[in-house]
């Protein structure tokens, strides 16, 4: 099948570029196929492994907030017993809470609470009496501090377990510092639990003061109405005390470092409020310095009212995610570029095979096919031509004068015709190889003087006037059936391209480095420097504002071009845009060959003299 294939593409017929150039793309393909496909395997294998280290991150992630969401939900559970424990009796001694903190096992089962207690919610007016009932309950030297100008203060009364850090709270009146004081009325106008957002403890100030050393405040309100209170007003009058939880984020998130030690291996995590400005709570960071694209997985948790957010972050292993992928790269170029070579060079052995087999019926096919334009095309039209003539002459009638302008209609579209079809020859046979130049010393002067005179007529309908003075001998080697077909050309260009009421003006000089100059001169459209490089490029027409009015196959400065070329001389253009050209063809003056075949010569390849 394969062979089938490269029999078709290969084929003369089918073929569009040289076939090595085809073998040499198509290996090229094959190449980049095998280059393409390795680095597909090589990205899926990639992002596999990002997947996977993504849903291991995940997986951590989900540990670590489970096993915050349990603490948060103990935490709660705490509170609500305490609360219940204060309504149930209506007042508790310090002894009685200091049981209730013992009863409910918080060091075994919430290790990291720094501190379970209990806040008296006390009017202004009876602070004093509140002190000495303190003092004498076992708390020498109890002040309420710092007193603010509100109806109530809120001191800490009672606070569990009683270290040195702790003691020094008793009597701190919360309700004087911004952030404990929202969370209270949060906590009171909601019934439930609710959750500072940052804040530095008083268990963190003096000599253990760290401002990046944070905790948070969990309250629970306790009311002396025997049912909850439905208004908030209510719930404010009846307010008692709130009981609340101190916990430092960053020792929660360090003790589950150490208990799940796998959770956090490798990854540096973090523990944000976000619940208005993102403020860090904790990290650990178990990865060091992890770079821009790093990966993340993170999710929130809801902590009474507050939000916060758990983000793990770390980074794949190279291997996985690296040198896998690029070993893989590496080999399936180089398989590729084996493939790739082995396919070019039996394609160029094919080629070879091919090209041998087709060649003689490609050189038939081309003579078969000039003899069949020729006959068929060119004969046809030269008869019409000498029918038409035969009625435009008046050899079987008169005509109309309406009648005879179709007929002179007819007759140079004919012409028009013919030409097109011979131009279409020439540049076959220039193309087969078929046309060989034979130059002779030839005097050009009387050659360009026919041209001219055979040309008068169709000036004439244009009004326009050629002028050629020239009567000296000037002599030139050549062949003068196509250097005439140069002249020709170039003449009828410029009458075609000239406005009306104007002149073409044809000179012939001799130029001193031995070549011969026929120069044809118009005030026509002209051409601008843009387009000049495209003159002389088979089938190519210039638009300008006769193009559309004056035809042609864009076929005559190509041959023009290419015959120039061959007698080793070449076509000059001088011009501007709207005030006209002058087109200057050399012919060599002295004999350079016997004679030589017409081959296709791009004239992109040099500079075209302008």
């Amino acid at each position: 099948m394969l062979h089938k294939v490269f029999h078709t593409i290969l084929s003369p017929r089918n073929i569009k570029l040289p076939a090595q150039q085809a073998a040499v793309l198509f290996s090229v393909i094959v190449l980049l196929v095998g280059i393409t496909t390795s680095l597909f395997l090589a990205s899926v294998i990639a992002r596999q492994a990002r997947s996977d280290y993504q849903a291991s991150l995940e997986q951590k992630q989900n540990t670590i907030e489970s096993q915050l969401t349990s603490a948060v939900s103990g935490y709660n559970q705490l509170l609500i017993a305490g609360a219940t424990l204060w309504n149930l009796k209506g007042d508790v001694t310090k002894s009685e809470w200091s049981q209730f903190y013992d009863n409910m096992q918080v060091h075994q089962h919430l290790p990291n609470t720094l501190g379970v207690g209990y806040v008296s919610v006390v009017s202004t007016g009876g602070v004093g009496s509140f002190e000495t009932t303190m003092q004498a309950d076992g708390e020498p030297g109890f002040t309420v501090h710092p007193l603010t100008g509100d109806s109530i203060q809120t001191p800490v009364t009672y606070l569990e377990p009683q270290s040195t850090i702790n003691k020094q709270t008793i009597g701190y009146n919360m309700y004087s510092e911004p952030i404990r004081r929202a969370a209270m009325i949060r906590a009171t106008e909601g019934a439930s639990m609710a959750v500072t957002q940052p804040v530095s403890l008083v268990q963190d100030s003096g000599a253990n003061a760290d401002p990046t050393r944070l905790g948070v405040i969990m309250y629970y309100p306790v009311y002396s109405a025997p049912t909850l209170p439905m208004t908030i007003e209510a719930r404010h009058k009846s307010l008692r005390g709130l009981v609340y939880v101190v916990v430092r984020p960053a020792d929660v998130l360090a003790s589950y470092s150490e208990l799940s030690s796998q959770a956090f291996h490798g990854v540096n995590v973090t523990l944000a409020d976000t619940s208005a400005n993102t403020k860090q709570l904790a990290s650990v960071n178990d990865a060091g310095t992890v770079s821009a694209g790093s990966q993340t997985a993170k999710n929130d948790i809801v902590v009474g009212n507050r939000t916060w957010a758990v983000q793990v972050t770390g980074e794949p292993g190279v291997v996985n995610t690296t040198v896998v992928p690029l070993l893989i790269i590496v080999g399936g170029s180089l398989l590729g570029f084996a493939l790739a070579v082995t396919m070019l060079r039996t394609m160029l052995g094919r080629i070879e095979h091919v090209q041998r087999t087709y060649e003689s019926e490609v050189e038939r096919t081309k003579d078969e096919l000039l003899a069949l334009a020729s006959h068929q095309l060119r004969t046809p039209a030269s008869g019409v031509k000498q029918y038409i003539g035969i009625l435009t002459s008046g050899i079987v009638g008169g005509l109309t004068p309406a009648q005879q302008q179709i007929a002179e209609k007819a007759f140079n579209a004919n012409e028009r015709q013919i030409e097109i079809i011979n131009e279409l020859l020439y540049v076959s046979k220039i193309e087969a190889g078929k046309v060989t130049i034979r130059p002779v010393r030839s005097n050009v002067t009387p050659i360009v003087q026919r041209l001219v005179d055979s040309m008068h007529a169709t000036a004439r309908a244009k009004n326009i006037t050629l002028v050629f003075k020239a009567t000296q001998a000037r002599y030139a080697y050549g062949d003068d059936q196509y250097y005439t077909m140069i002249i020709d050309n170039l003449i009828s260009n410029a009458i075609k391209y000239s406005y009306p009421d104007t002149k073409v003006v044809i000179k012939v000089t001799k130029q001193p480095n031995a070549m011969l100059a026929i120069s044809v001169t118009d005030r026509g459209v002209g051409i601008s420097s843009g387009d000049i490089d495209q003159l002389f490029q088979k089938f190519r027409r210039i638009n300008n504002p006769l193009s559309r009015s004056e035809s042609g196959s864009g076929l005559g400065l190509f041959l023009a071009y290419q015959l120039a070329r061959a007698h080793g001389g070449e076509i000059t253009v001088d011009s501007k845009e709207g005030k006209g050209s002058t087109f200057t063809l050399l012919m060599p003056t002295r004999h350079l060959f016997e004679e030589a075949q017409v081959n296709i010569v791009d004239h992109s390849d040099s500079k075209l003299p302008h």
